[in-house]
């Protein structure tokens, strides 16, 4: 028995403008489920109009207070590591312990600094953020739009 196609939908112009609308301002899947139409469907109308997606300026500041946030969480834990290593250290100094609780304390206070420095060293970028920021100021200055923002 030979299968029947189903005959493909045909939509007004303002349909298909509408839909590329959205997905250019809100991404395809929101317009999909604004307009009913398949994601893939309102994809190919975009494509064949030569649309261009709108950066999803909310998402991208979401990430980016996640990732500030996260960063000063790294500094904080950072800073109480090292303030664990200096107590550590004092300890030492202070305590008569014999020479196995020393090195014991020793090794802590190394592993307490080394752990510390690479909390640092997760968020140095060599400068990368400084040129980029630098490159943004010249570029506006400049009149050049940044689309990155």
């Amino acid at each position: 028995m030979a299968k029947h196609k189903p005959t493909p939908r045909t939509y007004p112009k303002e349909v298909r403008e509408q839909a590329i609308h959205y997905w250019t301002t809100l991404g395809p899947s929101e317009a999909a489920k604004k307009t009913g139409i398949a994601r893939s469907t309102i994809n190919r109308w975009a494509k064949q109009a030569g649309a261009q997606k709108t950066p999803n300026t909310t998402t991208r500041a979401a990430t980016k207070a996640r990732l500030e946030k996260i960063r000063a969480l790294r500094t904080q834990e950072a800073l109480a590591t090292m303030e664990t290593a200096v107590r550590l250290r004092q300890q030492m100094d202070t305590s008569d312990w014999d020479s196995r609780q020393k090195r014991d304390q020793m090794t802590a206070y190394g592993i307490a600094i080394d752990k510390s420095q690479q909390l640092e060293r997760f968020d140095d970028d060599g400068g990368i953020s400084d040129t980029i920021s630098l490159i943004e100021m010249i570029a506006d200055k400049l009149g050049i739009p940044n689309d990155t923002k």
